[in-house]
């Protein structure tokens, strides 16, 4: 903009007043014509109010403010619209053009949501509403009323400047929390106004949505609670349970614009307060005290003589009303002799807190009387004056209880109305001028304000171009010399400006301020940024006081409390500050940079389970130093947890790691792995590994013929933390119902399976996957469920097949009839033997029944001849046997037995044969002892006609007397004894 084309008349007066330590200076503008004026002011002195304000969380303490008071005068014969008054381009009276001075160096939309985050932080301290209705209908009072709300003002603030510039954003409600979420290059970005911070993903390049806060909460731990420890001990923070998500829909136009009748001017006072606007205040958290640097008493200011002015200009409504100057007669009264009244209103953008009226009156007789009445709407009126006097006389009315702005809504607006009753006289009875004085509340935020040097002062306001303007613009202010605040910190100590360091994690170093009088180093302000215009901090982390830390002595000495905020290569910059023993900050250092290196954490983490192993593996970061070691952490903690002692694991060289199930205790449930070199440092931790859940991580042996076999059904669990005004943990332990199991297997309780029989060994051996698996149903807290199957093993070995050839018998017409029968022990176990005849002679029939191998022949005269079979069971064990066939009857050696039923042979020390005749039925039989224990038990066999030879293997059986019991058809047989001997 062409400044001399619109700056048309600037008149400046200054009035300069030297004490001791402080010059007062008055510097006045004159604008004419024109709707825009620009001048300077030199601030000299020592500091500026800048140089002595220092913004906590929940405080604002401000030692020195140089402006005293500014005012905007309309000595203009019209009304003035919309005047404003600002300094150094901070524009805060309309949204489009504060928004314009916020991003005016802005870069890309992220450094937009920065900048604005940065903008409302150092405007809204955070303490209880003053009025919480207000800031939710219109969010920018917080900003420019008020100074001061609860975290739901920030998120108004910031979402209805982000629509103001056409960025969708999202409200996320909870029952304790708010917080904003915008939505930027079609990625989710939020910003938690309450603690004034936003999130970084785990590469420290991109600010984060809610979405991926939920699945590692340290990411809030490492931002939110740096500073402090609001739980010792305890390794998370914050969790935003259930929220609800609403779009940010706009509420209003937001103007600070207000209008100056001719006669009118606005003071912006800087003193301390006296007045403050605050509902429930006596229940409120806050108090008068702790907002005293945060509110301004401003005052509105009407005074008019009605001369030599259009009456329409500075009067609402008028009715029976004239103007004029005569000695005898009243500045402003009625044309006649009816009841006269005019309307006086007055609107501002910032509540009442105090109406003062005070009024020149004339009064002829008593019989003439003057009213005045007062209303919020212009509908309901409330008297609250009639002249008692006459002759010339002033009186003077305050509204404080009517506005009562500790007690009532904020009020904006408000009338006034004065009626004339004249007796006898038009001009009995009126008023020679009315000055009405309303103080009112602004925040401090929105006040201009001076810094230490040249400071550009604009005038503007909406008439356009008019010949008839007559502004007045004063400025008020103090220099102070008294103390001169600590010396510009001039060297870094480490790292030094362009440094390459060789570390990520360490402490910044600068060399201690000097302060010329001597004041003692009471704090420094450090900043560190990726941006060289130092706008915005890299993260909230990085601009705090070193006094946040609570070390028992200010030292030049900055570390994060965490390792992994910065990454290898990257260029950063950084700047200090110091503030003496009575308030004042030094000037910023310059800006330095450095370069640090150093290990990154590890990526592609993933976790496998391989039989009754879990597999941890992941790779090393692409960039960054090449690390020595990694560190494993471990929690049964949802959502991320955050590395610590209480975690740690373990450590390793390598990029894998397996842990083996364990009997009765399940594995932790969440991972994170950091990579370390030789020097100590650490990486940032990665992504956290989520072990599969539920999952039945049991670790059982194989069944034994020797022992009890025992299943332990042992998930993992998970437990979810959250600190709403405690802090809480919600277990959830997985139910497990077990669907499939085999029926030798014996289940004791809800978790535990076992068996004692020594036989089941034998009988897992021969059964499919399936028959000797456990399948278990897994149900977690939110109604998902899945099944696992666990399959079983044993240690019995299997017997190889054994076969053996009857005796052959000659029948009368010399026909051939022999058996070959199976001697495997586990066939009683369910193993399956088949048979393949490798070689036999031709005349030779061969019928396979079970495990039964009929030979026949017809003829008279038959030769020797060579028999070769195979026998194969169902392990795939094998065995070949041959046998030289001969027609000499079999040497049968009976046995002594005792009531023998059946014909029992003694073919060796150990092997016995029973001899029966088959007819086409079904066959098995029992061994027992001599005291009834059954010792075993046979297959069934289908018997065809002929003689059968069974035989019973007594190798483990010691001398003795044993029971031979037969069934024939599921019917049992009479039983033979026999000895062993």
């Amino acid at each position: 903009m062409n400044i001399v084309k619109y700056f048309y008349s600037i008149f400046i007066f200054m009035i300069l007043n030297i004490t001791t330590f402080a010059q007062n200076h008055k510097f006045g503008m004159n604008v004419q014509q024109s709707n825009y004026a620009v001048n300077t002011i030199t601030l000299s002195g020592y500091f500026d109010s800048y140089n002595t304000t220092t913004r906590k969380w929940q405080h604002l303490e401000q030692k020195y403010e140089p402006l005293k008071n500014i005012s905007i005068s309309n000595n203009s014969q019209k009304r003035l619209y919309a005047p404003q008054l600002f300094f150094n381009n901070r524009n805060y009276y309309d949204e489009q053009k504060m928004l314009s001075s916020i991003l005016a160096s802005s870069n890309s939309l992220q450094d937009s949501l920065l900048t604005i985050q940065t903008f409302v932080k150092e405007r809204i301290i955070h303490l209880s509403h003053a009025n919480a209705k207000e800031v939710y209908d219109d969010s920018y009072k917080a900003l420019f009323v008020y100074g001061y709300a609860l975290y739901t003002a920030h998120v108004y603030s910031i979402g209805d400047i982000l629509l103001a510039l056409g960025i969708s954003s999202e409200e996320i409600i909870n029952e304790h929390h708010h917080i904003i979420q915008a939505v930027i290059d079609k990625k989710k970005v939020i910003i938690d106004a309450d603690e004034q911070v936003f999130y970084k993903d785990l590469s420290n390049d991109t600010a984060i949505g809610l979405n991926e806060v939920f699945v590692d909460k340290f990411l809030i731990k490492r931002t939110k609670h740096l500073s402090r420890s609001e739980y010792p001990g305890r390794e998370t923070s914050l969790v935003y349970q259930n929220p609800r998500i609403v779009p940010f829909t706009k509420r209003k136009y937001h103007s600070f614009d207000f209008i100056l009748k001719p006669g009118e001017k606005v003071i912006f006072n800087y003193a301390e307060p006296t007045l403050f606007h605050q509902i429930n205040y006596e229940n409120a958290s806050v108090s008068l005290n702790e907002v005293k640097a945060l509110i301004s008493n401003s005052l509105y200011s009407y005074n008019q003589n009605f001369l030599n002015v259009d009456l329409t200009e500075v009067l609402y409504k008028a009715q029976n009303i004239t103007a004029g100057q005569n000695n005898s007669h009243p500045n402003l009264h009625p044309d006649n002799t009816d009841v006269a009244e005019f309307i006086v209103k007055f609107d501002l953008p910032f509540p009442v807190l105090d109406i003062n009226v005070k009024m020149n009156l004339q009064q002829a007789t008593p019989a003439d009387s003057i009213l005045m009445y007062y209303s919020t709407d212009c509908i309901n009126w409330k008297r609250f004056y009639q002249s008692q006097q006459t002759g010339n006389f002033v009186d003077s009315i305050n509204l404080y209880n009517e506005v009562a702005p500790l007690e009532k809504d904020a009020l904006y607006g408000y009338y006034l109305k004065f009626q004339f009753h004249p007796k006898d006289s038009s001009w009995a009875c009126g008023m020679d001028s009315l000055e009405v004085n309303t103080t009112f509340q602004c925040s401090r935020f929105f006040l201009p304000k001076l810094q230490l040097g040249e400071n550009t002062v604009e005038y503007t306001d909406a008439n356009g171009n008019d010949s008839t303007r007559n502004v007045e613009v004063t400025i008020e202010w103090q220099e102070n010399w008294e103390n001169r605040p600590p010396n510009k910190v001039t060297n870094p100590v480490f790292p030094l400006h362009r440094a390459e360091v060789d570390s990520l994690y360490f402490a910044f170093v600068w060399e201690p301020a000097e302060d010329a009088d001597g004041d003692e180093i009471t704090d420094y302000e450090f900043m560190l940024s990726e941006d060289d215009r130092m706008l915005y901090p890299y993260s909230p982390n990085f601009n705090l006081y070193i006094s946040a830390f609570g070390e028992d002595s200010i030292r030049p000495h900055f570390k994060v409390k965490e390792t992994g905020w910065l990454n290898d290569g990257q260029t950063y910059y950084w700047r200090v500050r110091a503030k003496d023993a009575r308030g004042v900050w030094g000037e910023w250092s310059d800006t330095w940079s450095f370069t640090p290196h150093g290990v990154m954490r590890p990526v592609e983490t993933n976790a496998e389970i391989i039989g009754q192993t879990i597999r941890l593996s992941w790779a090393q970061n692409p960039t960054g130093k090449k690390p020595d070691f990694y560190k494993i952490y471990a929690s049964d903690e949802m959502n991320g947890f955050t590395p610590g002692e209480s975690s740690f694991f373990t450590v390793t060289d390598t990029t894998e790691f397996f842990i083996p199930f364990k009997e009765n205790i399940a594995p932790l449930s969440f991972y994170r792995i950091s990579a370390c070199d030789t020097l100590g440092q650490e990486s940032l931790i990665s992504s956290a590994i989520a072990l599969p859940y539920p999952y039945i991580y049991a670790v059982y042996d194989s069944v034994r013929t020797d022992s009890a076999f025992r299943l332990n059904l042992i998930s993992n669990e998970r437990f979810y933390p959250y600190i709403h005004y405690d802090y809480n943990e919600d277990w959830y332990i997985p139910k497990i119902t077990v669907l499939e199991k085999p029926e030798w297997l014996i289940q004791q309780s809800q978790n535990v399976l076992y068996t004692n029989d020594p036989m089941s060994a034998k009988r897992l051996l021969y059964l499919d996957s399936l028959q000797s698996s456990v399948l278990v149903l897994l149900e977690d807290d939110w109604g998902n469920w899945r099944e696992q199957r666990l399959f079983l093993h044993t240690t019995a070995t299997n017997n190889k097949p054994a076969l053996m050839l009857s005796d052959s018998i000659l029948s009368e017409d010399n026909s051939f009839l022999a058996y070959i029968t199976s001697t495997d022990g586990d066939v009683a176990f369910g193993d399956i033997n088949s048979y393949t005849l490798l070689e036999k002679p031709e005349w030779l029939n061969c019928d396979i029944k079970g495990d039964t191998i009929r030979l026949t022949a017809n003829g008279k005269d038959f030769e020797s001849s060579l028999l070769r079979i195979l026998a194969v069971d169902t392990k795939n064990d094998s065995t070949t046997v041959e046998y030289l066939l001969s027609f000499e009857p079999y040497e049968q050696t009976p046995t002594f037995v005792i009531e023998t039923s059946y014909q029992i042979y003694q073919a060796s020390k150990e092997l016995y044969y029973i001899k029966i005749k088959g007819g086409g039925n079904e066959f098995s039989y029992n061994l027992y002892a001599v005291d009834g224990t059954i010792l075993h038990s046979s297959s069934t066999y289908n018997l065809m006609g002929g003689i059968y030879y069974f035989p019973v293997n007594m190798s483990k059986y010691p001398d003795g007397i044993y029971i031979f019991e037969g069934v024939e058809n599921n019917r049992k047989r009479s039983s033979t004894k026999f000895i062993k001997k």
